[in-house]
């Protein structure tokens, strides 16, 4: 037995906002509008049995109903959860996309500890990612390549707070993570307390360190989005330090590569991922 009912209807632009406002009345369960030539179609849901019929008034002015279609409730997260596997990252990590707060049912991943591998909880939210881009993997592999114990880390653009975590299971000192997205902060900090990592964390830019110094600095964003702060980055880079760069096309190695050389680093490492290349920079 169907449990919902779903109605398209096709009609003048002119009409939008007086149809939804009726279908709203008639207790639908939400609206999507398309354009179709110089029509609109708009699809309305219904809870079974509670669909209105389009009368002639309507009909007068143009609104056809064109399609009806009851379906079955079903599990509208299958495909998140059929897509939302654990998968391994660098030598040392397994990443978990599952967001705790879509499934409590669901168990979480664990780590596999015949191999010795690292949880992350990342949730797939918004547009930060959950690790499973070539660039974040090129720089938690470099980022395994350099070693942190002990290292002062600053991780530059850190959206869902990945490669700061990262750093810290991998032994750093002290972590501080910015951004200039406030919004990548609230995921950020999030998902920290999933992960049980205790990062600085900020919004805002390189200015705002004020003398503070790094051993190693993670920066996984496009060239151009760091070019405002690459002076304050480099000053921030004591004695001996490294620095993590991915997020560059291999297109642009050779460019990339001369700038950071005009700047006094020279690369100690690099890795190649698909269209993507990354560079451990002393």
């Amino acid at each position: 037995m169907s449990d919902y009912q779903q109605l398209r209807f096709q009609l003048p632009p002119a009409l939008e906002e007086e149809l939804v406002a009726w279908l709203w009345d008639h207790g639908t369960l939400g609206v999507q509008c398309d354009s179709v030539g110089s029509d609109l179609m708009l699809t309305a849901y219904f809870p079974r049995q509670a669909a209105p019929a389009v009368d002639a008034v309507w009909q007068a002015r143009g609104v056809r109903l064109a399609e009806t279609r009851a379906f079955a409730d079903q599990d509208w997260l299958a495909t998140y959860w059929a897509l939302a596997v654990p998968f391994e990252v660098g030598r040392g990590f397994v990443i978990d996309p599952r967001d705790p707060a879509a499934g409590l049912d669901r168990p979480p991943a664990t780590a596999d500890r015949s191999s010795g591998r690292s949880l992350l909880r990342i949730p797939a939210r918004e547009a930060f990612g959950v690790g499973s881009h070539e660039t974040t993997r090129l720089a938690i592999a470099l980022l395994e390549d350099a070693g942190c114990a002990g290292a002062r880390v600053l991780d530059v653009g850190t959206g869902s707070g990945i490669l700061a975590f990262a750093a810290e299971r991998l032994g750093a000192a002290a972590v501080v993570a910015f951004d200039l997205d406030p919004v990548a902060m609230i995921h950020a900090r999030h998902n920290a307390s999933l992960n049980h990592c205790a990062p600085r964390c900020f919004a805002g830019s390189a200015a705002a360190l004020g003398a503070a110094t790094f051993d190693r600095l993670v920066i996984n964003v496009l060239p151009e989005r760091i070019d405002a702060d690459l002076a304050g980055l480099v000053a921030r880079c004591r004695d001996g330090a490294e620095v993590i760069l991915s997020g560059v096309l291999t297109v642009r190695r050779d460019e990339v590569l001369a700038r950071w050389r005009g700047l006094g680093f020279e690369p100690a490492g690099e890795r190649t991922d698909g269209d993507w290349i990354a560079f451990r920079l002393r």
